[in-house]
């Protein structure tokens, strides 16, 4: 495992699992070859599920120089990475190189003695085989990913622009990347290779845990403040949100989420909450991208083990201090949230029974777009996917039944906590194997009373129906 050597000079080249290991080879060999007289160390390190690569190059110090820097700075863009000079980082950004991005790796290879062999033993450890090569898809912004995957579930599956084509129905490695984002890796089976206008292929991919995180996040961003709990002995109603949050003691929780908030205090998700009733200053990024700042005290902590125990999530709940511009700043977010509504797609072919089951989810006050086929249905998902709350579908649809349309959901995007409704003429068997295996959240017969299908509806999407504690 590396460490920070005063007597050495690092540079570390990170790059993505579609590199050719040819070329690493060939630069290494060169690199050693050039610099015969103070030859580098060459350590390799990767990370098979996120198909992430580090190579480290170790100078002596004394052999350090504007030339050398120079030349690796083409070396990284001659794999299309990215170079990392350790000496050039923060303290604190040197040691969590080191300390957590390096030891994070769970393949390493020493290729200082022999390259060639060194380099396939890596690549076999990563699962990149030439029998299963890996792509990067590179979007502009975590905005741009989203979008995306939203897509993708729309239509079955995800272009992947790449310039050395695969062969059909191959099994790939995919890594999702953007700007201000993690790697997010994904496994793909090739369905069909596209040569023009531009190069790629289409895939069929399986999300890994990052993605499905990811998209988890995108969702939860989307629909935050519409969940209120209830119970308990709190003063204040408490409501669902996906919030950044910085505690400003607490410098390693700089990227926690406030999982829910009320006036007096919200619950920062975290495998390492602060000590009960530590003083913290607290940093909220609101919704519309301003900042709200207070000191707070944690009052309730839930550790690793007491989450695993209880179903939970850890964290520490905290407790604002009363008064001031802050309590001013939550209490119109608070405003803003108890204004929204459940927003709920309607998929049905009968136009006469969508618009009046439309009309009176309206009137129950939820948000309601609708669709009169399968296809439609998907377009609308594409559009609105992370933030439904609901999909109310019949099953014998134009275009694509409802049994395509739930598959693709619950297969692609089973992080989206959306909630399935089928409403359908089927027999009462089918509905209750729908319920027991179906992946839908609700089997409701047609010729049901509208008002039982409305309050049906609404005990899954709106907390003011459901029982309390729920």
């Amino acid at each position: 495992m590396a460490e920070t050597n005063t007597a050495l000079y690092d540079f570390a080249l990170a790059i993505h699992g579609d590199v050719d290991f040819g070329q690493i080879v060939e630069q290494i060999s060169e690199l050693q070859e050039r610099f015969a007289l103070s030859p580098p160390s060459v350590e390799l390190y990767g990370r098979s599920q996120a198909g992430e690569i580090i190579v480290l190059y170790r100078f002596p110090f004394a052999a350090y120089s504007a030339a050398l820097r120079q030349k690796m700075q083409k070396e990284a863009a001659r794999l299309k990475g990215r170079l990392i000079e350790a000496e050039l980082l923060s303290t604190d950004d040197r040691a969590r190189f080191y300390a957590q991005r390096l030891r994070g790796c769970d393949v390493r290879a020493d290729a200082t003695g022999d390259p060639r062999a060194a380099v396939e033993a890596f690549r076999e450890g990563m699962g990149l085989s030439p029998g299963k090569p890996a792509y990067q898809v590179q979007y502009g912004s975590p905005e741009a990913i989203a979008e995306a995957f939203a897509r993708c579930v729309a239509e079955g599956s995800l272009f992947v622009p790449a310039r050395r084509l695969p062969e059909p129905k191959a099994s790939v490695s995919l890594l999702l990347s953007a700007p201000g984002a993690s790697p997010l890796p994904a496994t793909g089976l090739v369905l069909e290779i596209v040569r023009a206008p531009e190069p790629g292929f289409f895939a069929l991919i399986s999300p890994g845990e990052e993605l499905k995180a990811f998209v988890a996040r995108c969702s939860a961003r989307a629909r935050q403040g519409r969940a209120r709990r209830r119970g308990g002995r709190r003063r204040h109603a408490r409501i669902d949100t996906c919030l950044d949050v910085e505690l400003g003691d607490y410098s390693e929780l700089s990227r926690e989420l406030a999982a829910n908030i009320s006036r007096g205090g919200l619950f920062v998700r975290t495998s390492r909450p602060p000590p009960l009733r530590a003083r913290v200053r607290l940093r909220l990024k609101l919704p519309d991208g301003q900042l709200a700042e207070t000191s707070a005290e944690v009052v309730h902590v839930i550790s690793s083990s007491e989450a695993e125990a209880r179903g939970c999530s850890p964290g520490a709940g905290v407790a604002f201090d009363a008064g001031g511009a802050f309590i001013e700043q939550i209490e119109r977010l608070l405003a803003s949230f108890q204004a929204r509504r459940p927003c709920v797609l309607v998929v049905d072919d009968d136009r006469f029974f969508r618009m009046v089951l439309s009309e009176a989810l309206v009137e129950a006050k939820m948000e309601v777009q609708t669709a009169g086929d399968g296809q439609q249905a998907l377009e609308a998902l594409a559009e609105r996917m992370y933030e439904l709350d609901a999909l109310v579908l019949d099953l014998q649809m134009p275009k694509l039944d409802g049994y395509c349309l739930i598959d693709r959901i619950r297969r692609l995007g089973g992080e989206l906590n959306l909630a399935i409704v089928v409403l359908s003429a089927t027999s009462e068997e089918e509905l209750a194997d729908l319920r027991d295996r179906g992946g839908v959240s609700e089997a409701i017969r047609k010729g049901t009373p509208l008002e039982e299908i409305v309050r049906r509806i609404a005990r899954l999407v709106d907390p003011d129906e459901r029982p309390a504690g729920r």
